[in-house]
C-alpha cells in the first residue's frame, strides 16, 4: 500500500482535475441509480394497473417506509393513471438519465485519461533525469537493457494501475454503495442474503492478486533480460557476424523470450480467472435471490411485484462494479510490482555526485593529486590506484603511461569527478574538487577520449554539443583548427550531414577530429586526452595529431599516452604500474633510468617510430 500511495502522490499537482473527475463520478452514480429505479417503474407501469398502484400508495400513506415514500414520489411525478402517457413520460426520463450518466462518465473518463497519461509522463521524465544524473559507477553495475525496460515497460505497467485505482477504488465503490443502499431500502433481509458470498469472493480475489503481484515482478525482471539481449545483439552485431555466432545468439534470445512467455502466460491465467470467478459467484447469489424472493412473492406476498422487479434489476446491475473491483485489485498489484522497481531506482543516491557550492571561476595555479586511492564500487576488494600523488602546474602537459590495467584512465576519470576518490583528495588551486559546483567544474574541463561518442545528429550539432551560444562562424573556426574542414565539406550536406548511430557514417579519424573540434569550441582551461590516437591508422594519426597539437597550446593538459609523439612533448611523465607511481620524470630521464618506461619504450614506442 505504501508503494501505491507513493504513486498517487504524483497526482497532487492536479487536484482541480481530480475534483472534477470526482464530481463527474458522483453525478454518474446518481443518474445510474435513478435510471435503474425508473426502469423498474417503467416495467411496473406496463405490466400493472397504475391507478391501482396510486390508490394503494395513498391508502397506506400514514405508515410509509422509505421504500414506499420513494415509490410514492415516483408515482406522483411520473404516473398519471394513463398508462400510455406514463409509458411516454418514463421513456423520456430513462432517455434523459441514461444520456446524463453517460455524459458524466465521458467527462470523468476524459479527466482520468489526462491524469493517467500526465502522471506516467511525469514519472518517466523524473526517472530519466534521475538516471541521467547518476555517476558512472552506477552505470558500471546496471545494464542499459534493464534501465530501458524500467523506463518503458515498468512505467507503462503503472498506467492501467492508475486508471484502475481511480475507477475501481472510487467510481465502482460509490456505485456499489448507492445501489446497495437502494437494495437495503427495498428489502434488508434479501440484501443481507445477497451479500453472504462476498467474503468468500474477496478472499479468492486477494489470494489471486497476491500471486499476480509476485508473478508480475518476475515478468518485469525477465523482460529486462530480453531487452538486454537485444541491446547486446545490436551493439555486438559485428562480432556476432565475424565469429559466425548468429545461431548461438538466436538460441540465447529464444531461451529468454520463451521464459518471459511462460511467466506472462502464468500471470495472465490468474488474471483472466478473476472475472469469470467473480461473475460465477455473483450469478449464484443472483439466482439464489431470484428463486427465494420469487417464491416469496408468489406464495406469501413478501414483496410487491414492483419491489421484486426493482430489486432484481439493481442486484444484477451491482454485479458489474463488483466484478470490476476484482479486476482492479489485480491491475493494482501489477502496478505495485512495477512501482517497487521504479522507486528502488528513484531512491538510489550516491554521494560522489553531490557537488559543493564553490564556483570554478578561473584556473590559476596547480592541480594536485594527494595520496589518492581508488576502488570501483562494484569491486571493493580490488584497489585500482594506491597513494597516487603528483602536481600539474598551469600551462604544463603531464603524460601518464603504463601497461594495460595500470590505472591510467582511472586517473583521468577522477579529475572531472566521474568517480569519487576512495581516499586522499584532488585539489585545484588548493580547493578540493568535491567542494566545487559539479556542473561548473566539468564545464572547465575538456575531454577527448579513445572512443569518441557521436549522437545521431548533424555534424554541426555534435561539435556544438552542450554549447548553446555557438555560432556558425565559431563552429567553422573550431573545425579548421581541428583539421576537419576538408572532409566535412565533402559530406553530402556539409555541416548538416547526419553522422548516424554513434557516428557510424564517419571513419575513426573523422570522428576523432570532430571530438577535437568540440573540445576546441568549448575552449576549456584544463584538457584531458585519454589515448586519443591509439585506435587510428598512421595517416589518420598524423591528421589527428596535428589537430591535437593545436588543441594543446596554452592549456593545462593531462594526457593518457599511447603514442610516442605525445610523450616526447610532455613536460612531465608519470609511469603507473598496478595502480602505483613507479617512475616520474622527463622522457630523457626515464630512458636513462632503464626501468619500466625504458621497457615500454623498447616494446611499443620504438616500433611506432619505424
Amino acid at each position: 500500500m505504501k508503494i501505491y500511495l507513493r504513486i498517487l502522490k504524483f497526482l497532487k499537482p492536479f487536484k482541480w482535475r481530480i475534483a472534477g473527475a470526482l464530481i463527474s463520478a458522483l453525478l454518474f452514480v446518481f443518474f445510474n441509480a435513478v435510471s435503474l429505479w425508473v426502469t423498474a417503474s417503467l416495467i411496473q407501469t406496463i405490466f400493472s394497473d397504475s391507478s391501482a398502484t396510486i390508490e394503494q400508495t395513498q391508502e397506506i400513506a400514514y405508515e410509509l417506509s422509505l421504500n414506499d415514500k420513494l415509490k410514492q414520489w415516483t408515482a406522483d411525478v411520473f404516473i398519471s393513471g394513463d398508462r400510455v402517457t406514463d409509458l411516454k413520460n418514463l421513456c423520456i426520463i430513462i432517455l434523459i438519465t441514461f444520456l446524463a450518466k453517460n455524459l458524466f462518465l465521458y467527462i470523468k473518463s476524459l479527466l482520468v485519461v489526462f491524469l493517467q497519461l500526465k502522471v506516467i509522463n511525469d514519472i518517466r521524465i523524473r526517472l530519466y533525469r534521475h538516471i541521467r544524473k547518476m555517476p558512472l559507477s552506477f552505470f558500471d553495475r546496471r545494464r542499459k537493457g534493464e534501465l530501458s525496460s524500467i523506463l518503458l515497460n515498468d512505467v507503462n505497467a503503472l498506467k492501467t494501475s492508475l486508471v484502475a485505482g481511480f475507477d475501481r477504488m472510487i467510481l465502482d465503490p460509490l456505485n456499489i454503495i448507492a445501489l446497495f443502499f437502494i437494495l437495503l431500502v427495498i428489502s434488508p433481509k434479501l440484501t443481507m442474503f445477497s451479500v453472504i458470498l462476498l467474503p468468500i469472493s474477496g478472499l479468492l480475489i486477494f489470494k489471486i492478486s497476491s500471486s499476480i503481484r509476485r508473478k508480475s515482478k518476475r515478468m518485469l525482471r525477465q523482460i529486462a533480460v530480453v531487452v538486454n539481449r537485444i541491446y547486446d545483439t545490436i551493439d555486438g552485431i559485428r562480432v556476432i557476424k565475424a565469429f559466425g555466432a548468429g545461431k548461438k545468439e538466436d538460441k540465447r534470445f529464444v531461451r529468454e523470450a520463451d521464459r518471459y512467455f511462460w511467466l506472462a502466460l502464468r500471470q495472465m491465467r490468474l488474471n483472466v480467472l478473476s472475472s469469470p470467478l467473480t461473475e460465477t459467484l455473483g450469478t449464484f447469489v443472483g439466482v439464489g435471490v431470484l428463486f427465494f424472493a420469487g417464491t416469496a412473492v408468489l406464495n406469501t406476498g413478501f414483496l410487491s411485484s414492483e419491489d421484486f422487479i426493482r430489486f432484481i434489476i439493481i442486484l444484477f446491475s451491482i454485479l458489474t462494479p463488483v466484478k470490476n473491483i476484482g479486476k482492479m485489485h489485480h491491475k493494482i498489484q501489477m502496478g505495485i510490482a512495477a512501482g517497487e522497481r521504479i522507486f528502488v531506482l528513484l531512491d538510489e543516491t550516491l554521494p560522489d555526485e553531490k557537488g559543493g557550492e564553490i564556483p570554478f571561476a578561473e584556473f590559476q595555479k596547480c592541480i594536485k593529486f594527494e595520496n589518492v586511492s581508488f576502488q570501483y564500487p562494484s569491486r571493493r576488494k580490488m584497489s585500482v590506484l594506491q597513494n597516487v600523488s603528483f602536481d600539474l602546474e598551469k600551462g604544463q602537459t603531464l603524460a601518464i603511461v603504463g601497461p594495460s590495467g595500470a590505472g591510467k584512465s582511472t586517473v583521468a576519470d577522477l579529475l572531472p569527478r566521474f568517480y569519487a576518490v576512495s581516499s586522499g583528495k584532488i585539489t585545484i588551486d588548493g580547493n578540493d574538487i568535491r567542494d566545487f559546483n559539479l556542473h561548473n567544474l566539468r564545464k572547465n574541463i575538456g575531454i577527448v577520449s579513445q572512443e569518441t561518442f557521436l549522437f545521431h545528429d548533424t555534424i554541426a550539432n555534435n561539435i556544438a554539443y552542450g554549447m548553446d551560444n555557438a555560432t556558425k562562424e565559431t563552429i567553422e573556426n573550431a573545425v579548421r583548427a581541428a583539421n576537419a574542414f576538408e572532409f566535412i565539406s565533402e559530406q553530402p550536406d556539409g555541416f548538416d550531414t547526419l553522422v548516424g548511430e554513434r557516428g557510424v557514417q564517419l571513419s575513426g579519424g573523422q570522428r576523432q577530429r570532430i571530438a577535437i573540434a568540440r573540445a576546441i569550441l568549448k575552449n576549456p582551461p584544463i584538457l584531458i586526452l585519454d589515448e586519443a590516437t591509439s585506435a587510428l591508422d598512421t595517416e589518420s594519426e598524423k591528421q589527428v595529431q596535428a589537430a591535437l597539437n593545436h588543441l594543446l597550446q596554452d592549456r593545462t593538459s593531462l594526457v593518457i599516452a599511447h603514442r610516442l609523439s605525445t610523450i616526447q612533448n610532455a613536460d612531465k611523465i608519470i609511469v603507473l604500474d598496478r595502480g602505483e607511481i613507479v617512475e616520474f620524470g622527463s622522457h630523457e630521464e626515464l630512458i636513462a633510468n632503464k626501468n619500466l618506461y625504458f621497457h615500454l619504450y623498447n616494446l611499443q614506442f620504438r616500433a611506432n617510430e619505424k
